[in-house]
């Protein structure tokens, strides 16, 4: 499936020229924690975070009134093509470290893609992986195995959950992997 299938489609953007108050008055007002950077084209010249923001002008002590989003956004803008499959688009962004990734199509943002929504995913495709376990464990008459089974899915997910919070900002890696491994574990088992 490709990525911009399943991700946000409203993007909000801002001008290179914008202010750090109108960018940070942008994210307020939108909920979100960044901003892409666009032309007057809609192509996307970088990306701007509340992270950006913290570190690279309050933590450097900038004088935020005089900067711009030009100034402070990170550049160029990694994006992901709309049409790109979604695990391509994930690839993407564990192999640079981005938590974040626009989708363009012509060369113009047209979605983004978050961590978040890849979590969601992963979360999404597990319970479906947990829903054809159980339909086939019990299809094959192996429901007196069904309990240690179910226990070691829990078992996987409570660790995952812990990782995930012992992880933090590796998160997406640590839950890509234990992901992989419990589908495979579950491939094996209900065959």
């Amino acid at each position: 499936m490709t990525a911009a299938g399943h991700y946000e489609e409203e993007v909000v953007t801002v001008a290179e020229s914008a202010s750090l108050c109108e960018v940070a008055q942008t994210m307020e007002r939108n909920a979100v924690g960044c901003v892409v950077v666009v032309d007057a084209g809609r192509r996307p010249l970088g990306v701007l975070t509340d992270r950006d923001l913290t570190v690279r002008v309050l933590a450097e002590e900038r004088d935020a009134g005089r900067l711009t989003a030009g100034a402070v956004m990170s550049r160029p803008a990694l994006t992901g093509e709309a049409t790109d499959p979604l695990e391509d688009v994930i690839a993407k962004m564990r192999s640079h470290g981005l938590r974040r990734i626009p989708l363009v199509h012509d060369g113009r943002v047209v979605g983004i893609v978050t961590l978040d929504d890849v979590l969601a995913r992963l979360g999404s495709e597990l319970d479906d992986l947990g829903g054809i376990a159980r339909r086939r464990t019990i299809q094959a008459g192996l429901s007196a195995g069904l309990p240690g089974f179910r226990d070691e899915i829990e078992l996987r997910l409570r660790e995952a959950r812990d990782g995930v919070q012992r992880n933090g900002g590796r998160a997406s890696d640590f839950l890509v992997r234990e992901f992989d491994a419990l589908r495979d574990r579950i491939r094996r088992t209900v065959q």
